[in-house]
């Protein structure tokens, strides 16, 4: 708890002690904090920050404030005379702590200091004098003297030899004066060193006077007087900072400095001369504010406006403006699994974009000309990179490819124009000929090239054409109407001038049809004695037939079939189905299953259906006929045992009759919980409360506890946690659960009556145990209760598993299991795990375990299918020849059809409408309403119970943001700081293409689409989840029976639905809805897997609940439509009510899709927008 005290002047501070129970304390131009500190502090202050403004006189003892592990400030609000605040370093042990500031008069030992951040203000040199530098452990060290006297450099630096690197920042007002000889830190362990003030003597003939470490990475030297050029060879620095040093010469060329590694140079604010040549390129460079002239390289103009404040300051002639960049020339190469773009001006960071895109992201190896990405196996790939801040793109082969060219052509100026691809930008490294003429490049893309030539290009006809790229290149011929006609590639032009063939511009010659034939058309066909039928064609080089690859013969008409796959059956034999290719003549046919006939019972030209007779394990099936055979491996399967049991928790192993239970369960029927625990929270020596954690099932039958062999009073137990009473005790012993005959033990240690805890992340209660915050666990709140918000998982080969979450820094015994896979980890950090799985399909669980702390993930990973072996599953085949399934499994419906499975009509009675009060949105049709309410958001624990419930029933719309056919609610939860976003967009006038967790889709006009945003949402438990609850109602409005027409009928709801996607079609009068609920959210920003499930269903109404991830940032986003079905019949619409209600819910396979759509494609008319207004108010009013 933090506790701010602002002072009045004078007045005094109003404590004497500090209390117990805060931690945080910030006492501001307060009086009398002598008192406060004349003791040790509490052990619970963690932070103590203290400005002054009055005159103080008193020592501080360190150890009074030891236990500040996030920080002590001591400082003045303004110089006060006479004031005197003076450090006693007695500590014999650590003092660890993020941050440690004092503002005193004297210097002192800094051993035993173990700061993040250590900072020592003065305003006046102490009288003790600066060896106190030489005693720096750990600590990085800003030190600031105010005091403007000039004194030497502090030459105790040289003796630091810290454990680990060192950054220190030496600001010394008054500077340094000028030393006798160089100041030699070459054994020092200092990292980094920053002299923000050097003064106008510190240096050694114009020079810097410091012999730096071959350790040291980042220096600062500002605020002096030099005339010598530092000398970078040899050097490993990560950057130098030489500003504001009065500088008066010629800067020099970087190249003729060694330097090992990349560099940031900082030279701004001096007056430096002359001009910058290109060896600054590969240097991140910063010269505001010189005397530089001339032209800059193009390296730093095309990133001119982006680096301005950089350059800025100087003479250069070509950055008012800056001159077009021109100057780009990037290439590719892979190479020992490295893939470089490398070239020139490709800038000085990594702000491009690849397409398509890679996993991470390049890394920067020489400014302006090198960057690197790492990965194994990469294939031949053309990549489009854009260049952000030039906004450029240019197109590159990951792989060397011999250049391809489709077309040769001169331009107006006369000059020979190349089309084609896998060309260069770097125009130096191509070579074109022409015959023996050269021909000069004057420019090169990826696609195109442009070169000239003194010769006269009407005469290059029948030319050979040759393009070098490197050591790549290509051979073409020109043909004899260049420049008129494109390329031709074919030998001797296909003897074209004696009309025997024509070359199809590809290199390949088309033969008159059966009277010439060979690679140049040179030999006369041969025709065949026999016609080919329609099953291939005569081969004029053989004179016979050249059947297609399913038949043979001499005039190819007997099928030469193949079996694709066949169906397995049990050992007493039964129906088989062989599936192949058959054809439509079939003498002979006859099918052998191990020798034995199959009897046929169907055939035709793709399946064959037979009766086996019994058999056992593996032998061979032959289809024989037309005298030919195919073969197939078949098996047997052994005949089903079945279980005598209900598998409560497994499923029957019909191999043996024996029920195969979940890994938590056991017994003849698997009802019986293996229970085991994950964490207990121990009571005193002189007993008390004891709570055990872990999983315990929903059977208990003689659920005992047991600690040190007595028995623990049970208060109360559920599946996750039993609480009992124990008796008094002490030290280490045995706590055992038992129950159903089984028992899970794990060690206690009873905690001292005396003991005071210490709470990491927490507070002390009044019984000595930790009460920690949300989120940590543990005697002293150091376990980080760790979860997972998203998943990117493999394919069902298995591979690489990306898991985004929160992890914490101690990642104890860390361990990944996929359902009953164990995930090999290959790295991990506070937000990210990466490891690798086997392979599997369908949807699984996913378990975490570190520090002893068990997180499940149920149902929350979905193997990828392969793209290879991906069936196309689209709803309902798209309705036979209604549609086409792509390769998304969405259907694109032909023209008259719409719906999901295209088995729907358009109409044009429809109209949409949003109720700004409730945030409902309805779509009606004539007298039939369909309503979409966002109703619930449940917060539900492993076991799927729902903790807290919160209803959805106070939407406020946003008008600010408020359009025609876009409104936008909000919703703050009760005792929760979660925001809900909920957006409705009406798509009128037009279909709308879009895309959602990196899946693309339309939505047609006459819609709803709608977008929630979850926001901050307070978990009663880290390891909880959220389900949200969509409803979905369907009526009619209040209508006599005689006015009901041909289109009525009954109703009646189902729903199904499995990993990818859950479908619901609803039909009422005649009028079809659609639904979608595709799986796939976003979690913290990233796409992860969501599934659905049906809640609960009445005669008219469905909900669904969409099963979120632990997470802090959610988005989901479902639409939905309605059309007539096919049978509707306008002739019989007397009152244009239709009543005739079927909802269907099925589900259906679509690879990578997690949204909601259910469509409802009804084009308003203006004359109803009355008559939809008052069916809405009578719907909002039906139960």
């Amino acid at each position: 708890m933090a506790w701010f005290i602002g002072c009045i002047p004078d007045n005094g501070l109003l404590l004497t002690t500090f209390p117990s129970k805060l931690s945080y304390f910030n006492f501001e131009l307060c009086t009398g904090i002598e008192s406060l500190l004349s003791n040790p502090i509490s052990p619970t202050i963690k932070m103590l920050n203290i400005v002054l403004n009055t005159t103080v006189n008193f020592n501080l003892p360190l150890s009074y404030v030891k236990n500040t592990s996030i920080g002590f400030y001591l400082s003045y609000k303004f110089k006060i005379p006479g004031s005197v605040f003076t450090i006693e370093n007695d500590l014999t042990s650590q003092y660890k702590t993020s941050s440690l500031t004092l503002h005193c008069n004297n210097l002192f030992s800094l051993k035993y200091i173990n700061a993040n951040q250590l900072t020592i203000q003065q305003y006046s040199h102490p009288v003790e004098g600066y060896s106190f530098l030489s005693t720096l452990e750990t600590s990085d060290l800003f030190y600031t003297q105010y005091d403007t006297t000039e004194i030497p450099f502090p030459d105790s630096i040289a003796h630091i030899t810290s454990s680990k690197p060192i950054h220190m920042e030496l600001g010394f007002s008054g500077g340094f004066s000028k030393p006798n000889s160089i100041i030699d830190l070459s054994n020092s362990t200092i990292q980094d060193i920053w002299i923000t003030n050097a003064g106008p003597n510190f240096n050694l003939n114009g020079k810097i006077p410091i012999k730096y470490s071959m350790n040291t990475l980042q220096i600062v030297f500002m605020n002096g007087n030099l005339t010598e050029f530092f000398n970078f060879n040899n050097t490993y620095l990560n950057s130098i900072t030489l500003s504001n040093n009065k500088y008066s010469i010629e800067l020099p060329s970087i190249s003729k400095y060694n330097i090992i590694k990349k560099v940031s140079i900082i030279i701004s604010n001096n007056k430096f001369t002359g001009t910058v040549d290109r060896s600054w390129c590969n240097y991140d460079l910063s010269i505001a504010n010189n005397v530089l002239s001339g032209e800059l390289p193009s390296c730093f103009t095309c990133y001119y406006n982006s680096r301005k404040i950089y350059l800025t300051g100087n003479n250069f002639t070509n950055v008012s403006p800056p001159p077009p960049c021109t100057t780009v020339i990037p290439n590719l190469k892979y190479e020992k699994n490295e893939l470089s773009l490398y070239g020139q001006d490709l800038g000085f960071d990594t702000s491009f974009t690849v397409v398509p895109s890679l996993i991470g992201s390049f890394t920067l190896k020489n400014y302006s000309s090198l960057f690197i990405y790492q990965v194994s196996n990469l294939q031949p790939t053309v990549y489009n990179i854009t260049f952000t801040k030039i906004s450029q793109t240019f197109t590159l082969s990951s792989h060397p490819i011999n250049p391809k060219v489709n077309k040769v052509s001169i331009n107006s100026n006369g000059q020979l124009v190349i089309d084609g691809s896998y060309f260069t930008y770097n125009a130096s490294s191509v070579s074109i000929t022409i015959g023996s003429i050269s021909c000069t490049v004057r420019s090169a893309t990826f696609y195109q090239m442009i070169c000239s030539t003194t010769s006269i290009m009407q005469g290059l006809n029948e030319s050979v054409l040759v393009i070098s790229v490197g050591n790549l290149y290509v051979q073409v011929s020109l043909n004899e109407n260049f420049p008129e006609n494109s390329i031709s590639m074919c030998q001797d032009n296909c003897l074209f001038n004696k009309n025997q063939g024509v070359c199809d511009m590809t290199g390949t010659c088309q033969c008159k049809y059966s009277e010439w034939v060979g690679t140049n058309c040179n030999t006369t066909a041969i025709k065949c004695t026999n016609q080919c039928l329609n099953n291939g064609e005569c081969d004029f080089t053989k004179g016979v037939c050249k059947c297609q690859i399913n038949y043979s013969g001499s005039i190819c008409d007997i099928p030469v079939h193949y079996i694709s796959g066949v169906n397995a059956i049990f050992e007493s034999g039964g129906n088989v189905t062989i599936h192949g290719w058959f054809g439509f003549i079939h003498n002979g046919l006859n099918v052998l299953i191990g020798g034995q006939d199959c009897i046929v019972q169907n055939i035709d030209e793709t399946t064959i259906q037979c009766v086996s007779m019994p058999g056992i394990g593996q032998v061979e099936l032959v289809v024989q006929q037309n005298g030919l055979s195919a073969r197939i491996n078949f098996t047997f399967i052994k005949d089903k045992i079945q279980c005598s049991n209900t598998c409560v928790n497994g499923a029957c192993d019909f191999d043996v009759g024996i029920c195969s239970c979940e890994s938590n369960f056991e017994g003849d029927d698997c009802s019986v919980p293996i229970h085991f625990i994950t964490v207990v929270k121990e009571s005193f020596e002189s007993g008390g409360i004891v709570t055990i954690i872990g999983w315990f099932g929903s059977i208990h039958n003689n659920l005992s506890v047991l600690i040190g062999g007595y028995q623990c009073n049970i208060q109360s137990f559920n599946e996750s946690a039993i609480k009992c009473i124990s008796m008094p005790g002490s030290g280490q012993v045995e706590l055992i659960v038992q129950q159903n005959g089984l028992s899970t033990n794990i060690n206690y240690t009873f905690i001292k009556d005396e003991m005071i805890c210490s709470c990491l992340n927490g507070n002390c209660n009044s019984n000595g145990q930790c009460t920690c915050n949300y989120g940590w666990t543990g005697r002293d709140c150091s376990i980080f209760i760790h979860y997972i918000t998203s998943v990117s998982p493999s394919t069902i080969s298995g591979g690489r598993v990306i898991l985004e979450g929160s992890f914490g820094l101690v990642n104890g015994n860390l361990t990944v299991r996929i359902g009953n896979l164990e995930c090999i980890i290959d790295s991990f950090n506070q937000s990210t795990i990466v490891c690798t799985v086997g392979s599997g399909t369908g949807v699984m669980s996913i378990n975490v375990t570190q520090n002893g702390i068990v997180y499940i993930a149920k149902d929350k990973y979905h193997y990828m299918q392969l793209e290879t072996n991906q069936e196309r599953k689209c709803p309902n085949n798209c309705s036979g020849t209604n549609g086409i399934c792509l390769e998304n499994n969405i259907c694109s419906c032909k023209d008259g059809w719409s719906g999901l499975d295209c088995s729907a009509i358009i109409d044009e009675e429809t109209n949409t409408f949003v109720n700004l009060t409730d945030g409902s949105s309805t779509i009606t049709n004539r007298e039939t309403i369909f309503k979409i309410s966002v109703i619930s958001l449940n917060e539900v624990d492993f076991g799927g119970v729902t903790v807290e419930s919160h209803p959805l029933n106070q939407w406020i719309i946003d008008s600010s943001n408020d359009t025609h056919n876009i409104h936008t609610f909000n919703q703050k939860l009760e005792n929760n700081n979660a925001t809900i976003t909920y957006t409705i967009e009406e798509v009128k006038d037009n279909d709308k293409q879009l895309e959602f967790a990196g899946v693309s889709f339309i939505v047609n006009r006459g819609s709803i689409k709608i977008t929630i945003k979850i926001d901050n949402y307070q978990y009663k438990s880290q390891l909880n989840t959220l389900d949200l609850l969509v409803e979905s109602k369907v009526s009619d409005s209040n209508l006599d029976e005689n006015d009901k027409d041909c289109n009525s009928s009954p109703s009646e709801i189902s729903n199904q639905g499995d990993e990818d996607l859950y479908y619901i079609k609803i039909e009422k009068n005649s009028k079809v809805f659609f639904g979608r609920f595709i799986s796939k959210m976003i979690s913290n920003g990233k796409p992860t897997y969501l599934p659905s499930e049906t809640f609960s269903n009445t005669p008219n109404s469905s909900i669904i609940a969409l099963k979120l991830s632990h997470c802090d940032h959610c988005i989901i986003d479902p639409d939905f439509s309605v059309l007539l079905s096919a049978d509707f019949d306008k002739t019989c619409d007397k009152s244009g009510i239709p009543s005739y209600i079927i909802a269907l819910s099925t589900a259906l396979p679509v690879v990578g899709v997690s949204t909601i759509i259910i469509s409802i494609v009804f084009y308003k008319r203006h004359q109803r927008g009355k008559r939809l207004i008052n069916l809405i108010k009578k719907f909002g009013t039906t139960k």
